[in-house]
């Protein structure tokens, strides 16, 4: 009888070392699983930062040369705009001596329209 219990543990603690064996093996894969998970985890965040990184760069180059085509057409217009007053400046004076020459000739000026001119004496 105590060599039947005696079997009968030996059978209880080998099945329950088999069940221990199987635990372990089942949590050393899902150990490994997780771990496989990780590392792709890590190397995606890897790959994405990286995508951000150069994002990044992009939007900064972007930003430059933004900021660049902005100042040229500025200066574009600057330089239209300066010309403008230069043309306007040279039409002032043309008109000054025009001026100045009908009151050399005693004359005032009286222009209705642009194609018919008086001559009004002083």
């Amino acid at each position: 009888m105590a060599e039947k219990i005696e079997n009968e543990n030996k059978e209880i603690i080998e099945l329950i070392d088999q069940f221990v064996v199987r635990q372990r093996k089942e949590i050393k894969s899902q150990v490994v699983s997780r771990q496989t998970q990780l590392a792709t985890l890590e190397q995606q965040l890897l790959l994405a930062r990286r995508e951000l990184e150069i994002e990044q760069q992009k939007l900064s180059r972007a930003k430059i040369d933004f900021k660049r085509k902005i100042e040229q057409h500025q200066s574009g217009v600057d330089e239209v705009v300066r010309s403008m007053l230069v043309e306007a400046d040279q039409a002032i004076k043309e008109c000054q001596k025009v001026d100045s020459s009908f009151e050399k000739h005693g004359w005032r000026k009286y222009t209705p329209s642009f194609q018919s001119a008086h001559r009004i004496r002083k």
